[in-house]
């Protein structure tokens, strides 16, 4: 054995065919050059930064204190479990699906340049402004007013459950049918004929202004 009560200076190479046990500390105040694998069985702390040229193989737990920074891509094999928070300051990229079981509140605008398919409820708190068409495949319920300010073109029936109420002129090219009462509080003006096949009760007066053929 070789014991150094104080210092070892070495002005150049120092090689060691065999193991360097270090007992206490070893401070490199330059760099460490190591050309095979540096196993270590207990803690690495780095007070400054950790540069690694290549790839960083790790096959237990990474454990952050503080930042993260990553200046490139993050590529995980496998799940990606965050407890806290996960800010996106830029774009957020899904190549596949994007599953969310809690809410998704977006305080800005929602994007979606692909359809938008919801299994169960769409809750819109205020106006819901849709620049192109609404293709509903089942029924729509509207609870409140619906206010369409250009035409509404229906192929198929149209069912009213109470009142129907029309502002200014109703046109109709096919044939109306009134299952029960039609009731009129105003005039009723017919620029052709008026065929019934039942009886016509009038009760009050029945005005002709020309010829009455019956």
């Amino acid at each position: 054995n070789v014991d150094v009560q104080q210092n070892l200076n070495v002005t150049t190479d120092a090689i060691v065919t065999g193991n360097v046990d270090v007992q206490t500390n070893l401070n490199v105040t330059g760099d460490a050059y190591v050309s095979s694998n540096a196993v270590v069985t207990g803690n690495v702390d780095v007070q400054q930064n950790l540069n690694v040229a290549t790839d960083a193989i790790v096959t237990g737990n990474v454990d952050v204190q503080t930042d993260l920074n990553i200046v490139g891509n993050v590529y995980a094999s496998s799940n990606i479990v965050t407890t806290g928070n996960v800010d996106v300051q830029t774009n957020l990229n899904v190549a596949a699906d994007a599953i969310v079981t809690g809410n998704v509140y977006a305080s800005s605008n929602a994007v979606v340049t692909g359809n938008v398919d919801v299994q169960q409820n769409l809750n819109v708190a205020t106006d819901a402004i849709v620049t192109g068409n609404v293709d509903v495949q089942s029924e729509l319920n509207v609870t409140g007013n619906a206010y369409i300010a250009s035409n509404a073109v229906v192929t198929g029936n149209v069912d009213i459950q109470t009142n129907l109420n029309v502002a200014t002129d109703a046109i109709v090219t096919g044939n109306v049918d009134v299952q029960t009462d039609l009731n009129v509080t105003g005039n009723v003006y017919a620029s052709s004929n008026i065929v019934t096949t039942g009886n016509v009760d009038v009760q009050q007066n029945l005005n002709v202004a020309t010829d009455a053929i019956v």
